[in-house]
């Protein structure tokens, strides 16, 4: 009979009933060399004496959750994926990018016949436009934008002038929605709703929109950036300052600021590079943002908005602004409008 090493360190190790030693490894399993998440223990013998530290998306091995992760692709391709040929890649949230493959539905193109065959590559369910780009979110979850992108807004990776047709967006998960940030060529920034309620933004972070806690104002990022702490957002909306998201608690939680002109009401948000809650905000179902003000519609039908109010956006007969919700004088509201409304 073979002789098993005996020298291992481990944390925490008992005995198991097939004589092999076994070692608590926090939810994830190592058994010669193959990494299991999910499983109770991590199985240790001559030819893995040690377990994961960390077995989450993002550490560079495939596991039984994960399509894929960093480089490691399981040994698939676009032609195990049935795409045809071309470079299979990953995507930031460990499932697979097929836009990258030559063909077969699924790769965001809309290409021959598919038009008929597969809304997931050929239908638009959601739009947005700025004032130098727009970006569209197909069925599949994938985002594609087109116009200037002299600040990286089309988050293709590239900074340039502008394609003269729609890129899809790289290192993205599958979209639920797009809202878009600021007002010019060089000042722009998108923002996803993520169907994970995860949200990533990308482009020009000149007035704090791209949510990450960073406060450089000329800071620029062409491929997608997440939002920290955030990862149950159901609704998404911007304007040219600011960009908020409602979570599934019925919070509101803002970022962004105006560097060139803080009216004389925009104390609540005059400089908020990671997301912060709207005070008095509870209970929201959807939101929308228009000059500085965002407004939420709350499940009881009423609507209640915080803000600069410059032009009476609060619907209270006041042009007062306030960094703490309050109620809009109307009721039965069935539908907050605003920019970027589903297709």
């Amino acid at each position: 009979m073979k002789e098993v090493q005996r020298v291992i360190t481990v944390t925490i190790g008992i005995l198991s009933a097939a004589g092999l030693l076994v070692t608590a490894c926090g939810g994830n399993d190592q058994t010669h060399h193959t990494t299991q998440c999910g499983d109770e223990t991590c199985q240790i013998d001559e030819t893995a004496t040690s377990c994961p530290q960390d077995c989450s998306c993002g550490n560079g091995i495939v596991n039984s959750a994960e399509q894929c992760d960093g480089q490691d692709l399981g040994g698939q391709s676009c032609e195990s994926q049935g795409r045809g040929t071309g470079t299979l890649a990953c995507q930031a949230d460990c499932t697979f990018e097929v836009s990258t493959c030559d063909g077969g539905c699924g790769n965001g193109r809309c290409e021959g016949n598919e038009a008929q065959t597969c809304p997931d590559d050929c239908m638009v369910v959601q739009a947005d436009i700025s004032n130098a780009f727009g970006c569209a979110v197909k069925q599949g979850g994938s985002v594609w934008c087109w116009g200037d992108d002299s600040s990286g807004q089309l988050g293709d990776g590239q900074v340039q002038e502008g394609p003269l047709t729609a890129v899809r967006v790289q290192h993205l998960p599958p979209s639920q929605e797009i809202a878009l940030a600021g007002w010019d060529t060089d000042n722009s920034a998108a923002c996803s709703l993520s169907q994970d309620g995860t949200v990533w933004c990308w482009g020009s972070n000149w007035t704090l929109c791209l949510g990450t806690g960073n406060d450089d104002d000329s800071f620029v990022s062409a491929t997608p950036l997440r939002v920290p702490d955030i990862d149950d957002a159901v609704d998404i909306a911007s304007d040219s300052h600011m960009v908020c998201v409602v979570r599934q608690d019925g919070s509101v939680w803002c970022w962004g600021y105006d560097p060139t002109n803080p009216g004389p009401n925009y104390h609540w948000l005059e400089h908020t590079p990671s997301p912060v809650a709207v005070s008095a905000m509870q209970s929201i179902t959807s939101v929308e943002v228009i000059s500085q003000s965002v407004c939420g519609l709350k499940s009881d039908e009423t609507v209640w908005c915080a803000g600069e109010n410059v032009a009476g956006e609060f619907g209270n007969g006041s042009e007062q602004g306030s960094p703490t919700a309050v109620q809009a004088d109307i009721a039965n509201v069935a539908v907050l409008a605003g920019r970027g409304e589903t297709a």
